[in-house]
This record gives structure tokens, C-alpha cells and sequence, in this order.
């Protein structure tokens, strides 16, 4: 990958810090000294970033970056000097600048941010993509930047537990108004959307319960009614679903996830199709002071290069795990979307290349909560954990009583997170946890 730069003000100080800020292999699509030259060479390349020294007259500096950002979506770092008047760095910022840059106090900050931003995009097929201190930290961007007061937002009842209170909360305090929706609704979308419905969120598959949705229907529903669809693609991790190919406006990653793969990172990602939407979404970024450290980015980034096969012995371990759970008498159904016994599963077999390594079971109802408590706690190479996705298996009791709008497991649900452990190792695991549930 090669990120596309256009210099403005291409003297050969400038260029080697260039070189130095980025530290990754860029082409100099375009080059100009200031004003209208500037703007003719953006319009034309469209690049990844753009770098424009405030060294310049200060008038053509400050102009300059005001009509870079009325152009569209290509992020501006200004670069000055430790000694540049903080009024100017400050007009910059307030002409649409993403931030700025010393050439004494270079740091890797942006650095890796964009370039771990620019493969995020590559991985999912979009067109821009946002970095967010965490997924939450994502999805909230989201809201904040397309819904306002006096909104309706759809939001399936099986998504990501802090999403659903953040719409539950948040998003009724500022005046949005929320409906939940069943998973399996798939085009009976169309019933729940009003002339106010902005935004439809889905997540395929869902959170805990693992319905994969019938998201090209929901698509279809949604922008039928002018509404926007955002995805939470972290399950597939921009790789088993090709969000953008189905329709989707924009996706949300939990890079934390897959994508870092090791436990030890808090990042998100917001990647969207149309450029249009970068605006509003890049302006709310700005205004709620997102930020990204060096290190995770750095972190992330390399998770990616052991991404493909992370992933390929993730699936293999996971469905073989998962066919075996399912022959065993102390489980009464295995959610996994690869398998005929996961709802939604004809629509993972239509839209999805692959499957993660993230799925439940459900246990048979004569087992108390005490029981499952104790299978769970009897495990010894699954660790007990919430956030899934790196290299050790997880595993976490849900208790779904007294919510009547999800399925009826009740205390009986367990979710799997499977890791890089030996298969044989952690069935073996599994066996023995599951026949302490009789003793």
C-alpha cells in the first residue's frame, strides 16, 4: 500500500520532513507553491493526505487550507515551526486544518494514524476512514454526526450491549428518538421507518445471540426511505463481509478486535462509502477532540500483518469446536452463523466469505444458573473475558432473563471466544467443564 500525498509548497525542507512525518511509502501525486495552483492539483489527484508548510505567506496559508476543506474529504496537516505564532496555528485549525505538525517535534502520531487509517479503508473497500479511541468511541461518532434532535433511529435489539444504552441514554437526552428491532425483521424494516428515520443500524451477527440479518433487505428498506445505514462490521473484521458491496453507508470497527488481534489496544474505526459523508463525520470527529496514540496505531498495525492467518486458524478451530458442541447431550443448540442451527444462517451462507471465531451455546434448560456459573469457572485454558478477538480463548455467561424482546436462554447462554490454542486442547477443556455440569 502507497499512500497518495500532494505537497503544498514542494521546497526540499518541506519534503524531507514529508518523508520523515510519514515514515511509510507515499507517491507525491501532485505538487504547487500556493493559491489556485494548489486547489487544481487537489481536485485532479484526490489524495490520501495532504501537507501544506505554514511557512508560506501567512494569508495564502490560511486561504489555502479554508479551500482545501470546502473541496471534500482529503484531511490537511499544516506543518510550522516551534516558534509560529499560536494565532496562526489556530487560524489554520479554524479554516478546517486536521492538526498541525512541529518540524523540531516531529512525532510518529500521524504517522502511523494515517497510515493505519488508509489500510483500514483498503481492508473494507471505502473511501475514507476515521480512526476512534475505542469501538464505543466509533459508534458514537456515528450518532453524534448523523442524527440530531427530533430524529428516529433504528437499532436492532440484538446489537452490542453499549450501543443499545448509548441510544437507550444518551441519544434520548438529546432528543432522538429510538425503536428497536428484531434481527430476523429483515425487510419488515419497512414498517418501522418514518418520515423521520435517519439511520438504521445493524450488526450481523448480533451481539451474544449471533443473528446474521438479512442486511441487502434492510438496505434496500432504508434507503427506499432516505435513511442512512451503518453497520458494526467487527464479527467479520472487514474481511468475511464486504459491507460497501451490500449497501452500507458506513461500517464500524472495533479495531481492539481482530484487527489488533492481541488484547492489548483500544481503537475503533468509522470507514465510509460515500465521500459526502466525511464531512459530517470528520467535522464531529474534530469537535469531540478524537485522538490516537503512536503506540496503538503502531499496535494495530501490526496485528494486520498476521491478520489473514489469525483469522484462518481462528475459522478451522472454531467450526470444528463448534460441530463437536453440538453433538454433545449437555447442549441444546450451538449459535454459530456457519451452522443451520444459527438464525439467519441462510443469509451468512448468501452474503458472508468466511466465519470468525466469536460464537455461543446454549445449554440444556435443566441445568441451573449455579450450574452454568460452575462449567464456566471450571475452565481452565478459556479465561473469562468480555472483550474478544485476541490470540486466547474467552469465555463469558449471559443471563438474558426478564428481557422479553431477546430469546428465550435465560441464564443458560454462553459465549466462545476460540484463539490460537491447540483445537484438541481446548475441546478437551470443553469436555471436561461440560461433564462437571452433572456431578
Amino acid at each position: 500500500m502507497r499512500l497518495r500525498v500532494v505537497v503544498v509548497d514542494d521546497s526540499p525542507p518541506v519534503l524531507r520532513q514529508l518523508i520523515y512525518l510519514l515514515g511509510v511509502e507515499f507517491d507525491v501525486v501532485g505538487s504547487a507553491e500556493e493559491g489556485q495552483m494548489a486547489l487544481d492539483v487537489i481536485q485532479n489527484t484526490r489524495p490520501d493526505v495532504v501537507v501544506l508548510d505554514l511557512e508560506m505567506p501567512l494569508r495564502n496559508g490560511i486561504e489555502v487550507t479554508r479551500e482545501l476543506r470546502k473541496l471534500g474529504p482529503s484531511p490537511v496537516v499544516v506543518i510550522c515551526s516551534v516558534d509560529t505564532d499560536p494565532e496562526i496555528i489556530e487560524a489554520a485549525l479554524q479554516a478546517g486544518a486536521l492538526g498541525y505538525v512541529s518540524k523540531m517535534l516531529l512525532t510518529n502520531d500521524l504517522v502511523r494514524a494515517v497510515e493505519l487509517a488508509a489500510r483500514v479503508c483498503e481492508l473494507e473497500g471505502g473511501t475514507r476512514t476515521l480512526l476512534a479511541p475505542s469501538g464505543l468511541a466509533a459508534i458514537s461518532l456515528i450518532n453524534f454526526a448523523l442524527l440530531k434532535t427530533g430524529d428516529h433511529v433504528l437499532v436492532p435489539i440484538s446489537v452490542y450491549g453499549p450501543n443499545r444504552k448509548f441510544a437507550s441514554v444518551m441519544l434520548r437526552r438529546f432528543g432522538v428518538e429510538t425503536t428497536f428491532y428484531k434481527p430476523g425483521t429483515g425487510a419488515g424494516v419497512a414498517a418501522l421507518l418514518r418520515e423521520t428515520t435517519r439511520l438504521v443500524w445493524c450488526e450481523s451477527p448480533g451481539s451474544v445471540t449471533m443473528e446474521v440479518e438479512d442486511v441487502p433487505a434492510i438496505v434496500a428498506e432504508a434507503h427506499r426511505a432516505g435513511a442512512l445505514v451503518a453497520l458494526d462490521n467487527t464479527w467479520a473484521a472487514g474481511v468475511y463481509f464486504d459491507a460497501f458491496a451490500h449497501g452500507i453507508d458506513v461500517t464500524v470497527q472495533a479495531l481492539t478486535k481482530y484487527v489488533a488481534g492481541h488484547s492489548d489496544v483500544l481503537l475503533g474505526s468509522v470507514t465510509v462509502r460515500d465521500e459526502k459523508l466525511q464531512q459530517p463525520l470528520g467535522e464531529t470527529h474534530n469537535l469531540l477532540g478524537y485522538a490516537v496514540s503512536a503506540d496503538e496505531c503502531s499496535l494495530a498495525l501490526r496485528g494486520m500483518k498476521t491478520l489473514a492467518v489469525r483469522l484462518q486458524a481462528i475459522e478451522k478451530t472454531a467450526l470444528a469446536l463448534a460441530a463437536w458442541l453440538a453433538a454433545r447431550p449437555e447442549v441444546e443448540l450451538v449459535l454459530h452463523p456457519a451452522l443451520a442451527s444459527c438464525p439467519g444462517h441462510e443469509f451468512w451462507k448468501r452474503d458472508f466469505t468466511g466465519s470468525a471465531g466469536v460464537f455461543a451455546i446454549v445449554l440444556q434448560r435443566q441445568y441451573t444458573k449455579e450450574q452454568v456459573l460452575r462449567f464456566v469457572d471450571s475452565l481452565e485454558l478459556f479465561k473469562i473475558g468480555y472483550s474478544w478477538g485476541g490470540v486466547t480463548s474467552l469465555v463469558v455467561a449471559y443471563d438474558l432473563r426478564g428481557n422479553k424482546d431477546r430469546p428465550d436462554y435465560g441464564h443458560r447462554i454462553v459465549r466462545l471466544n476460540i484463539g490460537l490454542e491447540d483445537a484438541e486442547d481446548l475441546k478437551n477443556d470443553l469436555g471436561r467443564g461440560l461433564e462437571r455440569l452433572n456431578a
